[in-house]
């Protein structure tokens, strides 16, 4: 396969617990290959988000106070729905800790690790404690227009993205029509989070 085999200078396969992937392979994602096979006469565009511009819009003092957290990040949830529906299920799931804040390996910069599908809670609050931090976390991300952008698909569309910097939705308003696509993704390094440099990062005030 063509495309497996472009992969192959990204890193071994990432396998997603409840998507297509090739047989027999590990992971976490990296380096994302994403494109239409079947595209719905309309709607179906993904939103995509820079969750590293989402972390430099938050305050100083705030930025400070996320270092060092860690959560619970499970994918057992999503198989659990995909088998509810008699979906596939490629791999068992896994549940994982990992901190909230990832910094790039090749640019160093940091961005918020959440994920309404897959963060679950955070390590060491109590729940109602980490349900309000994650809530503002998410509420924060969806909400973020300015440094989200949205990809309309049409036949030929081929999207590129890093999964350590970048969350990503399908708009689910394409009923009764068929929307297909093929993903290839690479592994990534297991996320890690460096110290905090507050004054190396720059402020960001009402959106400007």
């Amino acid at each position: 396969m063509e495309a497996s085999k472009y992969r192959e200078y990204f890193g071994r396969p990432h396998v997603h617990p409840t998507s297509g992937a090739p047989k027999g392979h590990p992971e976490p994602p990296g380096t994302t290959f994403l494109y239409i096979l079947d595209v719905p006469s309309t709607g179906g565009d993904t939103l995509f988000v820079n969750q590293a511009e989402a972390y430099r819009r938050l305050g100083h003092g705030f930025r400070e106070r996320l270092h060092g957290l860690k959560a619970v990040h499970s994918g057992i949830e999503q198989v659990e729905s995909a088998r509810a529906r008699y979906s596939i299920v490629r791999r068992e799931p896994v549940t994982s800790v990992h901190p909230l804040l990832r910094t790039h390996p090749a640019t160093g910069e940091k961005a918020l690790f959440v994920n309404p599908q897959f963060t679950r809670y955070i390590v060491g609050y109590k729940k109602e404690e980490s349900d309000a931090l994650l809530k503002f976390l998410y509420d924060h991300i969806a909400f973020g227009a300015d440094f989200q952008a949205r990809v309309k698909w049409a036949k030929g569309t081929v999207v590129v993205w890093d999964n350590r910097v970048t969350g990503h939705s399908a708009t689910l308003d394409f009923s009764g029509q068929r929307r297909h696509l093929a993903r290839v993704t690479p592994q990534a390094e297991p996320p890690y989070e460096t110290p905090f440099e507050g004054d190396k990062t720059k402020e960001h005030t009402n959106g400007h």
